[in-house]
């Protein structure tokens, strides 16, 4: 630990952080507050979220970069679905909040997930370009029942009768 927070290369700093979060999450996490590159700082997080998912979760929220933040969040969720939930609507990036949302929702107790399925599928309708859109179902579709595939396949035609 000592080594690696003595890096001046964060790339190289979180790669050996990533090695030992397993071992010693508490320092690594520790160590992200001193890293200044956000997305080293996500590679970390990452690497801490499944032994301190609450921690990693604050963490995420000091991360100004949406993608790395998106994917922090991406890796909490398994673990506290419904805080990430909170974070997740806080995402301005349509596509990657539709996702995070998405699987989010698929971690959720049954009737809350049938309601945010609605959200994210409403969201996908919202999302104006289609090469975004196209995206964004492509993302979500991992994560949505065999119900709700008619769905899908109902906004995809819309947007053929929309061109």
């Amino acid at each position: 630990l000592i080594a690696a927070q003595g890096m001046q290369d964060e790339g190289c700093r979180a790669w050996v952080l990533m090695s030992i979060a397993p071992h010693l999450p508490e320092n690594v996490l520790d160590a992200v507050r001193t890293m200044q590159d956000e997305t080293s700082q996500g590679w970390v997080l990452t690497a801490v979220a499944s032994h301190l998912p609450e921690k990693t979760l604050i963490a995420a929220h000091n991360i100004q970069n949406e993608d790395t933040r998106a994917e922090v969040l991406n890796t909490i969720a398994p673990y506290v679905p419904e805080q990430t939930l909170v974070s997740a609507r806080e995402i301005q990036c349509k596509k990657r909040r539709v996702k995070l949302l998405a699987i989010v929702a698929s971690l959720l107790p049954e009737g809350k997930r049938n309601i945010l399925r609605q959200e994210v599928l409403a969201a996908v309708r919202d999302i104006s370009g289609e090469t975004v859109r196209t995206l964004a179902l492509i993302e979500i579709i991992p994560y949505l029942p065999e119900a709700a595939l008619e769905t899908v396949q109902e906004i995809a035609n819309d947007w053929d009768r929309m061109a």
